[in-house]
């Protein structure tokens, strides 16, 4: 024995006035199916609008992004290379990577070269600091010193009175003469060896 079902069509109402529970009723102009619930109530059970739905949340389908892990909340977490998730437990290989002892050890190495052997009082930069400001007037007088020196490239062009200074070593004026021609005046010249020399007396 078939059973014919029938359904209520319309096309000029998009949605039908009421149904009966259990009864179906198409609208083209709606495009929707409607089934009829207690109470008179009723419900889209298929045709455009579910199918308008579906069609827009197909081409973001894959569009899904894990939220990110908080210290309170469960989240995405990227895993990088050495690291295997089984389950709730992870696994980190750290074979290449450094021990703690290692660590400690590069880092203890970089701090002795860095003091190299400074005394205990003045291994730090706190006890450096306090040492230059407790002898602050020692290290002006001492850079004063040398910013007064005498420059050895400068051959003496650098005295700020040559003339003391000739004065101090005895030269006095015979130090400023040439070579090829030297004058004494006064005095008493000893000890001397004169050749090729023409010596006039003059005349009268």
């Amino acid at each position: 024995m078939a059973n014919i079902i029938k359904i209520k069509r319309s096309a000029v109402t998009a949605t039908p006035p009421a149904l009966e529970e259990g009864e179906l009723a198409y609208s083209e102009t709606s495009g929707n199916l409607f089934f009829g619930l207690t109470g008179g109530n009723m419900a889209v059970i298929g045709g455009l609008t579910p199918m308008n739905k579906l069609a827009g949340i197909a081409p973001n389908a894959n569009n899904y992004s894990l939220p990110s892990a908080t210290s309170s909340a469960r989240g995405g977490v990227k895993i990088g290379d050495g690291i295997e998730v089984n389950g709730d437990v992870i696994s980190v290989d750290f074979t290449g990577y450094s021990t703690t002892s290692e660590m400690n050890s590069a880092i203890n190495a970089q701090i002795n070269a860095l003091v190299n052997g400074a005394p205990g009082t003045l291994d730090t930069l706190k006890e450096l600091a306090d040492a230059i400001s407790s002898n602050d007037t020692e290290i002006s007088a001492l850079l004063s010193s040398i910013n007064g020196r005498m420059e050895k490239s400068k051959n003496l062009s650098d005295l700020s009175n040559k003339s003391t200074a000739r004065s101090n070593l005895g030269l006095k004026s015979m130090a400023e003469q040439a070579s090829s021609s030297v004058a004494i005046t006064g005095g008493t010249a000893s000890g001397l060896t004169i050749s090729n020399s023409n010596m006039d007396g003059g005349s009268f």
